[in-house]
């Protein structure tokens, strides 16, 4: 069985935008050999040329090499030291560190990211971002 992961999000964003891998590369001033890998193996670009690429065929970066989008966490402690899983501060547990890495987050829709507005709409957020499931998904924040 072969490892080899296209990416169809850019293939298919090249192709509506108009473009062929070749005329890419031309843009981009690389390799058409380059193009090609980064659309049939999924070999993700240097980022000045997932900038330029996004650019290009009007699609954002994170969406086209989603692997390489940095991922969003909040802090794991409050501004006074409160760890946001144990609620102790000053805490180093092995198990809040390897929960708060291992967390998936997005960005909260009912403060749209912004935590200063939490009083203000209810949301329970951490630092402007919920987790998608666990602890915080399901009720208010700590922090």
């Amino acid at each position: 069985m072969s490892s080899v992961r296209t990416n169809l999000r850019l293939r298919e964003a090249v192709l509506k935008a108009g473009f062929t891998p070749e005329r890419v590369a031309e843009k981009l001033q690389v390799d058409p050999k380059t193009v090609e890998r980064w659309i049939q193996t999924g070999r993700t670009p240097y980022p000045r040329h997932r900038y330029a690429v996004a650019a290009l065929v009007g699609v954002s970066v994170a969406e086209l090499f989603p692997q390489s989008a940095p991922q969003l966490r909040p802090s794991r402690t409050s501004f006074a030291g409160v760890c946001i899983w144990c609620e102790h501060t000053e805490c180093e547990n092995a198990d809040c560190i390897v929960t708060h890495e291992s967390a998936e987050w997005e960005v909260c829709e009912v403060c749209g990211g912004a935590p200063w507005m939490a009083s203000v709409t209810g949301c329970g957020c951490v630092f402007g971002l919920v987790q998608k499931s666990a602890k915080f998904a399901a009720a208010g924040a700590v922090a």
